[in-house]
């Protein structure tokens, strides 16, 4: 079966391959400088990864869809009676009667001695992680339709159906945090020295912090004192 893809612009669709579509991507990364010269070679490396995990992908769309007429990407908002902002997310894949959250893992490289870069291709997780969980909890609040997460990787996906009853716990969760956050701003006045007089410094081994540049990451460090 040969699948096709659709690029939106101004109106117009274009039917492409998926080949051609993953090298207009690499064309685009390849604009932006790299970091250091480890960044430069991890992108080299990382290609040949990208067009297995993407056909991974396919095949888990395929058994939770089927022939299913699917969207990518909508938009949906949920405003909780008391929280001042709406809280805002994209769907990864979408049908009449279904949503999937994906997340992949990527390959990591490290650098070693003997053999120079050394790529090692994630394992799967065997149990849902709690922070996708309430992302997945979130968009299934907000569409009311039968909710699975997938994993994928170069060579395997995984697909799991949370329960509902643990579906809604993680978005009260989530919710909760969100008015955490609301009455910390209110009660600081948003001052950013009070906030990190009670709030614990960030933790930088996180993944969340790796795209951070040289100058925001030490604007981070002054703010927390480190």
């Amino acid at each position: 079966m040969q699948i096709y893809f659709y690029e939106w612009k101004e109106s117009e669709s274009k039917m492409k391959q998926l080949k051609e579509l993953i090298q207009e991507e690499f064309e685009i990364v390849d604009r932006i400088e790299p970091r250091d010269e480890k960044d430069a070679e991890c992108r080299r490396e990382m290609k040949q990864y990208i067009e297995p995990t993407a056909q991974q992908i396919i095949k888990a769309v395929k058994e939770i869809f089927g022939d299913e007429e699917i969207v990518a990407e909508r938009y949906v908002h949920d405003t909780p009676d008391g929280l001042i902002l709406d809280i805002l997310g994209r769907i990864d894949y979408e049908s009449e009667t279904k949503i999937m959250e994906l997340k992949t893992k990527p390959i990591n490289f490290r650098q070693t001695k003997t053999k120079g870069l050394s790529a090692t291709i994630q394992k799967l997780p065997e149990t849902p992680d709690e922070q996708h969980l309430k992302q997945l909890a979130f968009y299934w609040h907000c569409t009311q339709k039968t909710p699975y997460l997938v994993y994928a990787n170069p060579e395997e996906y995984r697909i799991f159906k949370p329960e509902i009853p643990e579906l809604q716990y993680y978005y009260q969760q989530m919710i909760n945090k969100a008015f955490i956050i609301q009455n910390l701003l209110e009660i600081t006045e948003a001052d950013i020295n009070k906030i990190t007089q009670l709030v614990e410094p960030p933790d930088f081994k996180s993944f969340y912090y790796n795209d951070l540049n040289s100058q925001q990451l030490e604007k981070v460090k002054e703010v927390w004192r480190l």
